[in-house]
C-alpha cells in the first residue's frame, strides 16, 4: 500500500475571462506558444480549466466568439486536440 505522502493529489482551477485578451489566453495550454485573434464582434467570455495529476496535466477552454489560433504546442508534450462548433441561437428582432 502507497503511503499517503506518494499519492498525487489533482491541482484544479477554473477562471472565467469576460474580456478577450490574447496574451491570457496564450497561456491556457502549457508550453504552447499561440497568437489569437477574435472574430467576431461583440462580448467575449471564455471559460478556461486546468487539472494537473501527477505529470499529466489537462487543459481546457470554452470560448462564445469565434477565434483564430496560430502557433505551435510544445514538442516536449502530448497534445489531443478537439474542436466544437456550437451553433448560435440569437434570433433576430
Amino acid at each position: 500500500m502507497k503511503d499517503i505522502k506518494e499519492i498525487a493529489f489533482p491541482s484544479i482551477q477554473k477562471q472565467t475571462l469576460t474580456c478577450f485578451d490574447s496574451d491570457q489566453l496564450g497561456e491556457v495550454v502549457k508550453g504552447a506558444s499561440f497568437e489569437l485573434h477574435q472574430m467576431d464582434k461583440g462580448a467575449f467570455q471564455a471559460d478556461l480549466f486546468s487539472a494537473s495529476f501527477g505529470k499529466g496535466t489537462l487543459d481546457i477552454g470554452q470560448y462564445n466568439r469565434s477565434i483564430l489560433t496560430e502557433g505551435t504546442f510544445s514538442p516536449e508534450h502530448m497534445t489531443i486536440t478537439a474542436l466544437t462548433k456550437q451553433s448560435n441561437q440569437d434570433t433576430a428582432a
